[in-house]
């Protein structure tokens, strides 16, 4: 895909150019080689290192193998160094992801609860989770019992109830708007105990709670 960005006097002028170059393109496959990058950094692994040293080489040489689509060996590597240093975010990502491509889902569902429970009261976490999955076999059940677990572990915590409504919201809305609305009403409530009017989750809420009136008017209507 290619996006003209031009003056309008340009315009012609420019998309003249653009077609001309478009003729001229070919597909192409880009084989990634990371091979001796792996093998220097596991001759490193043979060195005295601390845990969190050997940690971090391990996720990288799980990066490289993934960046290969060797999925199966990322694994291995990247579970490796969680072994050393469990709580490491970037490495848990990596390794969501990866899983993910070896469309493994009970790995999927256990390493977003790793990932999760890092920093339940950040909702980039839960996006995280949200943008790894696109594209998989993971549910709405699936999510539903993941954030209903996650509340029921934490009953006294408003962030991180508001949180798993807002994002059980989200899950709802393409398929059941009423009880997507309830969630968002519920998240809403419960943000405001914790946080300043001036959030920018009130207006992701408030977009949210609009789209969902549209929804539910022409289901009405219908």
């Amino acid at each position: 895909m290619c996006v003209l960005h031009t003056p309008e006097e340009m315009e012609r002028k420019n998309l003249r150019k653009l077609r001309s170059l478009l003729r001229e393109v070919f597909p192409m496959t880009v084989t990634r080689n990371n091979t001796r990058v792996i093998q220097a950094a596991e001759g490193k692994l043979k060195e005295s290192l601390s845990d969190a040293e050997r940690a971090s080489l391990l996720s990288q040489i799980g990066w490289w193998y993934r960046n290969m689509e060797q999925f199966q060996q990322a694994r291995k590597s990247l579970e490796a160094s969680l072994a050393l240093v469990p709580n490491d975010y970037n490495t848990v990502k990596q390794l969501l992801a990866t899983v993910i491509n070896l469309r493994d889902k009970p790995a999927t569902l256990e390493v977003m609860k790793q990932l999760l429970r890092l920093d339940l009261h950040n909702p980039t976490v839960f996006t995280d989770c949200f943008t790894y999955s696109r594209n998989t076999n993971m549910t709405c059940s699936d999510f539903l019992d993941l954030f209903e677990t996650l509340k029921a572990d934490h009953p006294d915590d408003e962030l991180v109830l508001a949180n798993c409504d807002f994002y059980i919201g989200n899950v709802l809305s393409s398929t059941d708007p009423k009880a997507a609305r309830e969630r968002f009403v519920s998240a809403q409530r419960r943000f405001r105990k914790v946080l300043p009017r001036d959030h920018q989750v009130f207006a992701a809420l408030r977009s949210g709670l609009q789209q969902l009136s549209v929804l539910l008017k022409k289901s009405a209507s219908s």
